[in-house]
């Protein structure tokens, strides 16, 4: 532990971005093939280096945690709501999808910040995310 017995704050890795496509990850960052096997490598590298997890997208948090055992934690933004516009992001997914997936954090910003009725938006949310199925 610390000293006083505060925890350190988590240290979190980015692997790809949920902006980021396939052929942007091969063209733009000279990266080849699919971006799951990018992201878990730079996963397996985070975790070897003692982190306490990463960011992805949703549809690779189960295979971070497969991967990577399944106290790693898993940060996942793209999160939008099914009737949303995607925006710049890629990779998307709902809360729902994120909850079935086993995403430990989610990271919601124009869902919210652009609702008519921002803490009702909110309160769905953490009820999707926390409430019974």
């Amino acid at each position: 532990g610390t000293p006083e017995g505060r925890k350190r704050p988590l240290c979190i890795a980015v692997t790809q971005l949920t902006s980021t496509s396939k052929e942007a990850m091969n063209e733009e960052q000279g990266i080849p093939g699919e971006v799951m096997d990018s992201v878990i490598r730079y996963a397996k590298n985070a975790k070897d280096a003692g982190l306490d997890g990463v960011v992805c997208s949703v549809h690779e948090a189960q295979a971070i945690h497969e991967a990577c055992g399944p106290d790693f934690l898993t940060v996942t933004p793209g999160i939008r709501l099914a009737d949303d516009s995607k925006d710049d992001q890629k990779r998307v997914a709902t809360p729902a999808l994120a909850r079935e997936r086993g995403c430990d954090y989610i990271v919601v910003g124009r869902s919210i910040t652009k609702a008519e009725d921002p803490r009702a938006v909110f309160e769905g949310i953490e009820e999707t995310m926390h409430g019974a199925v």
